[in-house]
């Protein structure tokens, strides 16, 4: 962890990756190291690891198969017990995949923040563009706060239900760490969002500029396509960060948006379950406002990926006024290598 984590990686995801530390999620704080460099000394905190995520995974199944054994018994409502299987072995499920992970990915952080600030002094060095980082503190604060609250009302549950026994709390211990991987997933995307924003503007830029030497002398003009060269190499270092992101988030991802959407048929079924039994007020009330928070959170994932969509189309038109002037091969090169990163 050199350069790179005294900028972004700092700014973005340096307190959040002690989070996933502190909580087990990774083992080590080094992303520095490569599965190339692994070693004996490497390799055994990452075993004892792995051997802690599986003992717990086979504590949560085990005692939720009792549970699930006495309830058979002592209860018609099989409907209910179905629905709680579905949602505590996706919850197992998800959770494993989140560890294996986390923990077998984890060297991709230096891979993805190199690129980063590779793309970062390059907008400064060839378009002169200081990188926001305003944009991305006031982003990330808005995340970090929003996680705070949904690490709250997951730790509250504890109140609701007091006294908890070992099975709950274990079982809410595996919902936070859910939770902090799909946190860890949307601040990778606003740093992202914050990237792609200066990377149109560095587009937008060059465009102008080659407008305004239409008529300017030869060699004016050659030192303006060496620029588009620039926003070329640009492009493809965040399409590269593209694909070293997907495949960090690729096991996990699809899971844990499935466990979103399960969560919220659930908690629904479970307010309206407790509404009719009877239950206190505080029940009912907490799980009205988790479902809430929980689609509000969904949302703005869903909102963020949503948002770096559109203004990738905004850098892809940004070049359609330039492309009438097919008599420069270095300018239709340059545009045709980022038309199929595109």
């Amino acid at each position: 962890m050199s350069q790179f984590e005294e900028t972004i990686f700092r700014t973005s995801l340096q307190s959040f990756q002690r989070v996933m530390i502190l909580m087990g999620i990774v083992c080590c704080l080094s992303p520095s190291v490569s599965k190339q460099d692994l070693s004996c000394r490497k390799l055994t905190p990452m075993s004892l690891h792995i051997t802690a995520i599986f003992s717990l995974v086979v504590y949560l199944i085990h005692g939720h198969l009792k549970n699930v054994r006495e309830s058979i018994y002592n209860s018609d409502d099989i409907f209910t017990i179905v629905l709680e299987s579905l949602g505590f072995s996706t919850l197992v499920m998800v959770q494993l995949i989140v560890y294996l992970e986390s923990s077998w990915k984890v060297e991709m952080y230096h891979k993805i923040f190199n690129k980063f600030e590779q793309m970062r002094i390059l907008l400064l060095e060839k378009f002169a563009i200081q990188f926001d980082y305003s944009r991305l503190k006031f982003y990330i604060r808005l995340l970090q706060i929003h996680f705070t609250i949904n690490m709250i009302l997951i730790i509250c549950f504890v109140v609701v239900t007091f006294p908890p026994n070992v099975d709950l709390l274990l079982s809410m211990y595996a919902e936070l760490v859910l939770k902090v991987k799909m946190f860890e997933f949307m601040f990778f995307v606003v740093v992202f969002m914050v990237m792609i924003f200066d990377v149109c503007r560095a587009a937008r830029l060059q465009c102008r500029l080659l407008e305004m030497m239409q008529f300017a002398s030869s060699a004016q003009r050659q030192e303006c396509l060496m620029g588009f060269v620039a926003l070329q190499d640009l492009h493809a270092l965040l399409w590269e960060n593209v694909q070293v992101l997907t495949n960090y988030f690729e096991w996990s991802s699809p899971g844990i948006f499935a466990k979103q959407l399960i969560d919220l048929t659930l908690l629904a079924y479970w307010a309206f379950l407790n509404t009719e039994l009877g239950t206190t007020a505080r029940v009912r009330y907490y799980l009205i406002v988790l479902w809430a928070v929980k689609i509000f959170t969904l949302t703005i994932a869903c909102l963020l990926c949503s948002v770096c969509e559109r203004w990738d189309r905004k850098l892809r038109s940004s070049f359609r006024n330039i492309l009438k002037d097919r008599r420069n091969p270095l300018l239709m090169r340059c545009l045709n290598r980022i038309s199929m990163q595109l």
